[in-house]
């Protein structure tokens, strides 16, 4: 009796295991059917990246020249890569200095200036302002209580004019007068230099100031 009741409960368990096996594999079954396979990251391209076109048949990579086919020695090329000729500016002719109006027309504009001061009560302009800086040549350097002055001579005429710095011309003005150290001589006469400013008007509507020294050196 005890023997058929051990067979029986043994028979029992196996069932009941079988049972417990079954269900588990019909479990994992369903759970791989219903799974989506994964494609292999290194053969599938990113979602939104295009396919990389195919190959035509026959088509080889481009390659460049090969190294002992390139020359060592550097040729320029014979046009500039990055110059445009119409953008170059083209170089018109050169400023050249424009003449100042004759004597007699400067002359005429200096009297009146100096009739319009007169009738103002003012002082007239000086009478160097009617000439140019290159139109003198300096007769005698002196030295007086007041410092150092020059007589001017007009080229080509008979007026003579005295000036101290800060004389002005048409065209520039005294801003020096320099005494030569070594040499004096009587009655107060010198050797010396009248340094005066030199305004140039050029055709490019431009102006130039330079320097012209007037040189004065006595006969001995």
């Amino acid at each position: 009796m005890r023997t058929v009741q051990r067979w029986y409960k043994r028979a029992r368990f196996l069932r009941v295991a079988f049972l417990v096996a079954s269900l588990a594999l019909l479990t994992v079954e369903n759970t791989t059917a219903q799974t989506p396979a994964t494609p292999a990251q290194g053969n599938q391209p990113a979602a939104g990246t295009p396919a990389a076109p195919a190959s035509p048949p026959g088509a080889q990579d481009k390659k460049g020249p090969t190294v002992d086919t390139v020359s060592p020695t550097y040729r320029p090329p014979d046009k500039d890569p990055f110059s445009d000729p119409n953008l170059v500016r083209k170089k018109g002719a050169p400023a050249e200095p424009v003449a100042y109006p004759p004597l007699a027309e400067r002359q005429a504009k200096w009297r009146e200036r100096r009739n319009y001061n007169l009738d103002h009560n003012l002082p007239p302009p000086d009478p160097t302002e009617q000439y140019l800086v290159d139109e003198f040549d300096v007769k005698g350097v002196f030295a007086t209580d007041k410092g150092l002055g020059a007589l001017l001579k007009v080229k080509g005429g008979t007026a003579t004019l005295f000036v101290r710095e800060g004389a002005k011309f048409w065209n520039g003005s005294v801003t020096k007068i320099d005494k030569s150290p070594y040499r004096d001589l009587a009655k107060g006469t010198v050797a010396g230099t009248v340094i005066c400013s030199e305004v140039t008007l050029y055709s490019d509507k431009t102006v130039k100031t330079g320097q012209r020294p007037l040189t004065y050196v006595p006969r001995p």
